[in-house]
């Protein structure tokens, strides 16, 4: 696990995908690596770039957007697309009363916290030269850091 706050979110957000039984790891396209052979698939995107901002005198905060785009194929599969994306938005309980799945663990960070706080699917295209259908779904999730947070080894 990195000592970077957003590292700790994606490894997290990863294992989340993965537990829906939507995905094995061997269908999840990391950032700058080959797509996997076979369909479907997903690609996890954190988009770096976002400042941290004072939310208090004490507290800094972060907002990041996952990016967890569904790939099947273009020709058959954009409803397992849906049903896909469906199980991801599911496994982080945006739309579940009193739910925890919300709260994203930051395993070896004291003073850390992060939630998601909202999901939304981005524009749906395809990728006809590659027979693709991509479906986005997008994770937002705010990151706290105290005064003081740190990383322990």
């Amino acid at each position: 696990m990195a000592a970077d706050p957003v590292e700790s979110v994606r490894g997290e957000v990863l294992r989340r995908i993965v537990e829906t039984g939507a995905f094995s790891i061997d269908q999840i396209q990391r950032e700058n690596a080959p797509a996997p052979n076979a369909l479907p698939y997903a690609r996890l995107t954190i988009a770096q770039g976002a400042e941290w901002v004072p939310s208090s005198q004490n507290h800094m905060t972060k907002t990041i957007i996952a990016e967890v785009d569904v790939f099947t194929s273009e020709m058959s599969q954009t409803q397992l697309a849906g049903s896909l994306a469906s199980s991801v938005e599911e496994s982080f309980g945006i739309y579940a009363r009193k739910s925890n799945k919300r709260e994203i663990p930051m395993p070896g960070w004291s003073g850390a916290t992060a939630t998601v706080t909202e999901i939304g699917r981005g524009s749906a295209t395809t990728e006809s030269d590659k027979g693709l259908y991509r479906l986005p779904v997008l994770v937002y999730v705010k990151i706290t850091l105290e005064d003081g947070a740190h990383y322990e080894f």
